[in-house]
Parts: C-alpha cells; structure tokens; sequence
C-alpha cells in the first residue's frame, strides 16, 4: 500500500496535469550520492523515524494520517 501512496497517491494529491508534474522533476538537477544500499538504507530510516515512529511489531495495519501526501 506504501508504493501506492508514493507512486500514484501523492501524484494525484498534486491536482497538476501529469506533462506539468514530468516538466517540473526533470527540471530539478539533483545528483544522487552514495549507492542504492545507501539509498535503501535512508527510506527504512526516514520510514522508521518519521512517518512510522509508533510502529510496533504486530500484525496491525497501519493508518497514514490524512494528510500525508501534501506533507510529502
């Protein structure tokens, strides 16, 4: 459910046309640092510390606050 929230959801939240979205990522020139164990190891941090702190380690199903697409 994550990935739809970060591929589709908060896409959608933008309400801009889907050429203006592409338009304004490619102008955006970020270099990328560190290699894709870095990479996967900030999202579980930033997932773990941020949007999940409360997180224990049941089977419950987690609830993102509504309005978690605009503050991302």
């Amino acid at each position: 459910m994550l990935h739809w929230v970060w591929d589709t959801g908060i896409l959608k939240a933008q309400n801009k046309p889907r050429s203006e979205l592409i338009e304004e990522i490619e102008q955006v020139k970020v270099r990328p640092r560190g290699d894709v164990v870095q990479w996967a190891l900030e999202g579980r941090d930033i997932a773990r510390d941020k949007i999940f702190p409360n997180l224990t380690k049941s089977a419950e199903a987690v609830v993102l606050p509504p309005d978690y697409a605009a503050r991302s």
